[in-house]
């Protein structure tokens, strides 16, 4: 397996991969997809335009020069990606994780411990030296692969839908 910077190129797999997991993978949905409007209100149910709204947000951190993109690719296919980043809270910069996905059959095969060690080779190059990430309520293999990296579990997002 190879891993290499995203090309534009590689838009359609990625969008048809991000997809394929949100229709068949709920556990994976957390607030970003949620607040990115890829879901109705109710959290489950896929918008209509979820696939055109992810291109742009994808299309958004290939363009932002604080944003990486790379794919691992198993014989010239893409099985994967990652997308990061480097925020600034006027403090310290930190990087974020924005999503990290695989095919269903790379997972647990490596695929993921290389696009992650990836990310935070990039970032501690940039001098990033604090990483976060957020995933879906009930994505508990993922958080396991987290912990295992050693994130620690320091919050929880709540939402209200309707303001009063």
């Amino acid at each position: 397996m190879k891993i290499r910077k995203y090309d534009v190129s590689d838009q359609d797999r990625l969008v048809g991969m991000f997809a394929l997991n949100l229709k068949t993978n709920k556990s994976y949905i957390s607030h970003g997809e949620i607040q990115m409007g890829l879901l109705y209100g109710d959290g489950q149910t896929l918008a209509l335009d979820f696939k055109e709204k992810w291109q742009r947000y994808l299309n958004r951190h290939h363009d932002n020069p604080q944003s990486f993109i790379y794919v691992i690719e198993d014989d010239r296919i893409v099985v994967g990606f990652v997308i990061f980043g480097i925020e600034d809270d006027y403090d310290k910069d930190y990087g974020i994780i924005y999503d990290i996905l695989l095919a269903d059959d790379y997972r647990g095969k490596g695929a993921g411990d290389k696009l992650f060690q990836t990310a935070i080779e990039v970032l501690k190059d940039k001098g990033i030296n604090n990483c976060y990430l957020e995933s879906g309520l009930s994505n508990h293999s993922a958080h396991a692969f987290f912990e295992k990296k050693g994130f620690k579990h320091i919050s929880n997002i709540y939402r209200l839908t309707t303001i009063i």
